[in-house]
């Protein structure tokens, strides 16, 4: 996966490295800004590869094609792209602040860990209501999260604004189930 990665997000993948050699902490502003750009950047050649250049999106556009959606996401998928982008959010199932310190407990993190770590689930969006009933702690994984907030998570075909898509379910701890 590393050569399908624009240079821009190699050098944040060094960074975020370099963060961990150092013990730096977590901070969700430098640290997790550069994680959540990443993720974004993996995401999107994991699972909507190929995509013409720049492979980097932010997370409002990437919510615009992001195939992961729960249940609730995609009856907004009916209304207008205005309306979805402002009732959504694209979220991680393992907070970043988690998947840095599972990294942190890594001896010395090589790049290929951390992309393992940061690509080891896909973003889902989910509508802001859901956003508000996921914990930030006290479940035992992300799929396990996700179920004790009562968010189906999902897959649609394509993204097609005025339109309810087929939504198909997944489940977060079954990647088979992700294609």
């Amino acid at each position: 996966m590393i050569n399908e990665i624009d240079v821009v997000t190699r050098i944040q993948l060094q960074m975020i490295q370099s963060c961990l050699e150092a013990g730096a902490s977590y901070q969700a502003g430098r640290i997790g800004r550069n994680m959540r750009t990443v993720t974004e950047s993996l995401h999107l050649v994991k699972y909507h590869s190929p995509v013409e250049e720049p492979k980097y999106r932010d997370s409002t556009q990437l919510k615009s094609m992001n195939l992961f959606v729960s249940r609730e996401a995609s009856r907004l998928l009916a209304g207008t792209w205005k309306e979805f982008k402002a009732k959504t959010v694209l979220e991680h199932p393992l907070p970043l602040d988690l998947m840095y310190r599972e990294l942190q407990k890594l001896e010395k993190p090589a790049v290929a860990q951390i992309i393992e770590t940061l690509s080891r689930w896909p973003l889902v969006t989910v509508a802001k209501i859901e956003d508000g009933e996921l914990k930030h702690q006290g479940w035992l994984n992300p799929a396990h999260r996700y179920q004790d907030a009562r968010i189906e998570v999902g897959r649609v075909e394509a993204i097609k604004f005025g339109n309810e898509p087929t939504w198909r379910p997944i489940s977060l701890s079954d990647p088979a189930s992700w294609r």
